[in-house]
C-alpha cells in the first residue's frame, strides 16, 4: 500500500507467487482511479475512472498489449473503441464517437481473409459523409476505393 501525504490511500495492490494480481489506485478524494485484475495469466483487464466515478477507459490485455480499449467522455458515452483479434494481428473494430453517441468514424472487418475493411465517416446529424473500402496489412491501411456521399 501507498499514501498520499495526507494520509488517504493512494494505491494498493496484491501478488501472489511474485506475480501482480490486481492493483487499485485511488484520487485524493477517496474515488478510485483505476483498477486492474489478472484474468488469467496471460490476460488482464483494467478499467480508469473519472474523478467523480465516472467510467473513463475500459481495457482489455493480452499480455503487455491492449487488445480491446474502450474511452468514454466524461458524461458516460462512449468515445473510441478499439478491438483486435486475439493474436493482436488485425482489427475487428475501431470507432470514434461523438460527445452524443453518435458514430464519428467507424472501421468494420468485412472479409477476414483478405483483411477487407468499410470505413465510413459520418457528420454529426448522422448523415454519411464519406465510405472508403480499405484492405489492411499489419495494421497499415491502404486504399482499395473511395465513395463519396453527397448529402
Amino acid at each position: 500500500q501507498d499514501f498520499y501525504i495526507s494520509g488517504q490511500l493512494l494505491h494498493k495492490g496484491f501478488y501472489v507467487s511474485g506475480q501482480l494480481k490486481i492493483y487499485k489506485n485511488y484520487y485524493p478524494n477517496g474515488e478510485l482511479e483505476r483498477n486492474f485484475r489478472m484474468v488469467d495469466l496471460k490476460k488482464g483487464k483494467m478499467d480508469i475512472f473519472y474523478e467523480d466515478g465516472t467510467p473513463k477507459s475500459k481495457i482489455v490485455f493480452i499480455g503487455n498489449d491492449a487488445q480491446k480499449w474502450e474511452d468514454y467522455y466524461p458524461n458516460g458515452t462512449l468515445e473510441f473503441i478499439e478491438v483486435y483479434d486475439k493474436n493482436i494481428q488485425y482489427y475487428i473494430q475501431k470507432a470514434n464517437y461523438f460527445e452524443d453517441g453518435s458514430p464519428e468514424n467507424t472501421l468494420e472487418l468485412e472479409n477476414k481473409k483478405k483483411l477487407l475493411y468499410t470505413q465510413t465517416y459520418f457528420y454529426k446529424n448522422g448523415q454519411i459523409k464519406a465510405m472508403a473500402f480499405r484492405c489492411i496489412n499489419n495494421l497499415s491501411f491502404n486504399f482499395i476505393k473511395l465513395i463519396k456521399w453527397r448529402v
